[in-house]
């Protein structure tokens, strides 16, 4: 089990005015960015800090090395973004071995708080470990801001966590299933269960509860040395779907899972669409525009992206069963 935890953190409105305080034990930072979010808040940090700012074209290994050129010297990387800056700046940092800071200007996923990043070689993405994040600032002025749909497949990731933990637990032995670990997870959960109406009337104390349930749920896998607690059958059916070309949100796809996977797990598959209702995340393959005949190739296809023990592994789907299933939970 691993123990590089996120250190230090910051939820509130007009937390970026804060950052010169939160980052003043280092020296100078390199700030990487995106064309967007460039202004949305890369331009404010750089200019507080009197820091050079990087824009990256795309979340890929090659800019991973020349941000690594351009910050030899910095003693910190901050980035700001969504996915892609944060995953540059986190991994040429974890390279250079110098803190790195996450300042997320969507709340799409848990990468604002984990080790993992996905990045591109040759054309093809990847996922790889890199360090925690040593400190986490979010504005809640600007995440308010962002498009809903992202926010929403945000907190839709965090309600697969039901699953997922469904899916560790009957894995047992196998893959290591430890109760204090799953219980985070289980928090994150909960969190975001217990505030979807919050987070869907744009409230603070909702986006709040979503971003500790992002961060909760990054500690969990960060102490297992796993995304075990966070990623099950759902997130298998999930990459299925991307590797046969579909182009919803990562958040969005595992939802469909979620709905999928729980009926199969006999589990209460009709109080997580309610939940992905009301936090306006999609629950049907129309939503989201993927083809009926694609959702079912990828819940064949899901037990085959990697080798983990789920509900696939002791209920396994025909595309008969599969159809049936998709067409009782509503997902088709």
């Amino acid at each position: 089990m691993r123990t590089d935890l996120l250190r230090k953190v910051i939820i509130e409105n007009g937390a970026l005015g804060s950052i010169k305080d939160f980052c003043k034990e280092w020296g100078t930072p390199l700030v990487v960015v995106d064309p967007t979010t460039k202004n949305i808040a890369g331009d404010k940090i750089a200019g507080d800090l009197n820091a050079e700012i990087f824009v990256i074209k795309e979340a890929s290994l090659d800019e991973v090395e020349k941000v690594k050129k351009i910050a030899s010297d910095s003693r910190c990387i901050i980035s700001a973004g969504g996915g892609r800056a944060i995953d540059v700046g986190k991994f040429a940092a974890h390279k250079l071995g110098v803190p790195f800071i996450s300042v997320p200007t969507v709340l799409s996923h848990d990468g604002i708080a984990s080790r993992n990043v996905s990045l591109m070689t040759k054309g093809v993405y990847g996922s790889y470990p890199a360090s925690t994040p040593y400190g986490l600032v979010v504005d809640l002025d600007i995440v308010k801001k962002a498009p809903y749909r992202m926010t929403a497949a945000g907190a839709a990731d965090m309600i697969t966590n039901y699953t997922a933990l469904e899916d560790w637990k009957l894995a047992g032995d196998r893959d290591k299933y430890i109760e204090y670990i799953a219980g985070l997870s289980l928090l994150a959960a909960d969190l975001v269960a217990n505030n979807v109406d919050c987070i869907r009337a744009l409230e603070d104390v909702g986006f709040e509860n979503l971003v500790w349930a992002l961060v909760i749920s990054a500690t969990s896998m960060t102490i297992a040395g796993s995304s075990r607690p966070a990623s099950g059958a759902e997130h298998m059916f999930s990459h299925a779907l991307d590797s046969l070309g579909a182009k919803a949100l990562h958040g969005e796809q595992v939802g469909l899972g979620s709905i999928i996977f729980s009926y199969l797990q006999g589990g209460d598959w009709k109080r997580i669409k309610e939940l992905l209702k009301r936090v306006g995340a999609p629950t049907t393959a129309k939503e989201i525009g993927i083809e009926k005949e694609k959702i079912i190739e990828a819940l064949l296809k899901a037990k085959d992206v990697r080798k983990r023990y789920t509900i696939l592994d002791i209920k396994p789907l025909t595309a008969e069963k599969a159809e049936n299933i998709c067409k009782e939970t509503g997902v088709i």
